[in-house]
């Protein structure tokens, strides 16, 4: 699918987070890499990208697709700097919604390397309910 840069915003909010989606020529599996913040912002703007891409931009996160039609989704946080509550809710709402589809969820990569999203994930517990790699 290739790169998506996400830095920008509506009415002058910045939104400091790109992604790069990636299907390794493979139409069963999709990988995400983040980078700069997983915050409220971002996460707001991923939530309503699914919608923009209806009115026709090019940035946006295929909500559905992760959703419902790959068998396996990996998100790499390695390259994110800083993620907040809404950030957490985010991934975990992606992943509740996909586990009705496939049992496994989403896979997270990068959080073992980075101190901060792994205490994160550890202090909130989501280190049991999503599959983390190293």
């Amino acid at each position: 699918m290739g790169a998506t840069s996400c830095v920008g915003g509506k009415g002058g909010i910045a939104v400091d987070l790109e992604f790069v989606i990636t299907c390794d020529d493979h139409p069963y599996r999709i990988e995400v890499k983040f980078s700069g913040n997983l915050d409220l912002v971002a996460a707001k703007f991923l939530r309503q990208s699914a919608h923009q891409h209806e009115s026709g931009s090019m940035n946006f996160l295929p909500r559905e697709a992760i959703i419902c039609t790959y068998q396996e989704v990996v998100f790499d946080l390695s390259e994110v700097t800083a993620m907040d509550s809404a950030g957490l809710g985010f991934l975990l709402s992606l992943h509740t919604k996909r586990v009705s589809n496939f049992p496994q969820g989403i896979k997270l990569r990068g959080v073992t390397s980075n101190p901060r999203l792994k205490t994160i994930f550890r202090i909130t517990n989501l280190n049991k309910c999503f599959a983390i790699e190293s």
